[in-house]
């Protein structure tokens, strides 16, 4: 049986109260959740790579490597230049922030465009969606 204590006070204030510590350890969670969806991506990739018999569609050759590797150097490089315009912004720069920002803006435009280009030039159609979710549900 539970009595209560009338004489014991909580010390409990209304609002929110901040938890030191607590925000790294939900990016920490975000990181691990993050990578295991890749991962889980990466290996169902592998397996149905590995155990399909005729890996590219017809008419396929091979995958282009040259236009994806540029849209990936352009992606990835583009979070360090927007690093040193916060670096300028956090210093008052503002001309430095603007031009690098410019920059970023600049590789941001370039990645859609070459994703643009890489998703026109496609030759998958409807037919071959579903022809792929067919040999998924096969598997």
């Amino acid at each position: 049986m539970l009595t209560e204590n009338q004489n014991l006070s909580l010390n409990h204030k209304p609002g929110h109260i901040k938890h030191d510590g607590h925000n790294m350890t939900g990016f920490i969670i975000f990181l691990c959740s993050e990578s295991i969806i890749f991962f889980a991506f990466f290996v169902g990739y592998s397996v149905l790579k590995i155990s399909a018999p005729v890996w590219y569609p017809t008419g396929i050759n091979g995958i282009d490597i040259k236009m994806p590797l540029i849209n990936t150097v352009i992606l990835v490089s583009s979070s360090f230049v927007i690093y040193f315009a916060e670096k300028y912004l956090h210093k008052k720069n503002l001309w430095g922030f603007r031009i690098i920002w410019f920059i970023t803006m600049m590789m941001g435009s370039y990645f859609v465009y070459g994703q643009y280009v890489e998703w026109s030039e496609l030759t998958f159609s409807l037919q071959v969606f579903f022809q792929v979710a067919q040999v998924l549900v096969m598997v």
